[in-house]
């Protein structure tokens, strides 16, 4: 039997301004994430604080070859966080309006076509984008099936 490949419909929320923990990579993310990923949890585990899903933000991987990607990962964390050190620092992400979707399976050519959908319905709701591509990982990369939150900020389009 074939399993039905459902999309889920994109959607626009938004997004409260939530404290972050961040490192950066430059490079291939599958060569490089993994100890960068493992620092951020480290360094949150240390001080026993609680983390939401892992996010990654790709500013550049539109116009880079994918050994040349900055990748931005993040950990939600406590408003009250003290610094961390070690290359990772806070930060306040969103507080703005989000168009987002969720993709559910592997990141093949699945995943650019939700994605073409989401900048398309950013754009027919009046919208454009106002910052990079993120991801979030709703589930472990060895979980199936896997589903990740794909979003973008966005801004009212201005209209000459």
């Amino acid at each position: 039997m074939l399993k039905q490949h459902v999309m889920a419909a994109p959607r626009i929320v938004d997004q409260p301004p939530t404290r972050m923990a961040v490192i950066e990579t430059v490079g291939d993310p599958d060569e490089v994430g993994s100890p960068a990923v493992g620092a951020l949890y480290g360094a949150i585990m240390q001080l026993g604080l609680e983390s939401g899903h892992l996010c990654s933000r790709w500013p550049n991987a539109a116009d880079h070859p994918r050994e040349e990607w900055v990748t931005r990962w993040a950990l939600p964390v406590p408003d009250h966080t003290p610094e961390l050190g070690n290359g990772i620092r806070l930060e306040t992400w969103y507080g703005h309006p989000v168009a987002e979707i969720v993709h559910k399976g592997p990141f093949g050519e699945g995943g650019v076509q939700e994605i073409k959908r989401l900048q398309r319905f950013i754009f027919d709701c009046g919208y454009e984008i106002a910052g990079d591509a993120e991801e979030e990982y709703l589930t472990r990369p060895s979980e199936e099936p896997q589903r990740t939150i794909v979003r973008y900020e966005i801004r009212q389009m201005h209209h000459r």
